[in-house]
């Protein structure tokens, strides 16, 4: 980001790569829509609990490890095998079905 012919190294530091990593995982790895949906998941977490507290990066930090233990798949891939994953449109949020 430039304004005014500077550029501000916040943009540069590792924790928006981590962020976008986080995204995916969130949303589904290996789903179409799976980012997407984790990058709006992850919004919404961030405007939320930022609002009661400056450590929102801790909340996260919870949410990741529990999704890596119980959803490895992500919420959509949690969605997708639970009820939709049978169905024949499936193949619009999964490619691979």
């Amino acid at each position: 980001m430039t304004v005014d012919a500077s550029v501000f190294p916040d943009l540069m530091f590792w924790t928006l790569s981590l962020e976008i990593l986080i995204m995916c995982l969130l949303g589904g790895w290996f789903t179409f829509f799976g980012p997407m949906l984790g990058a709006a998941i992850m919004v919404l977490l961030r405007t939320f609990v930022g609002i009661y507290t400056e450590y929102w990066t801790l909340i996260l930090g919870i949410v990741l490890m529990l999704l890596i233990f119980f959803m490895p798949d992500g919420v959509l891939g949690m969605i997708l095998k639970s009820g939709i994953g049978s169905r024949k449109d499936a193949s619009v949020f999964h490619p691979k079905a």
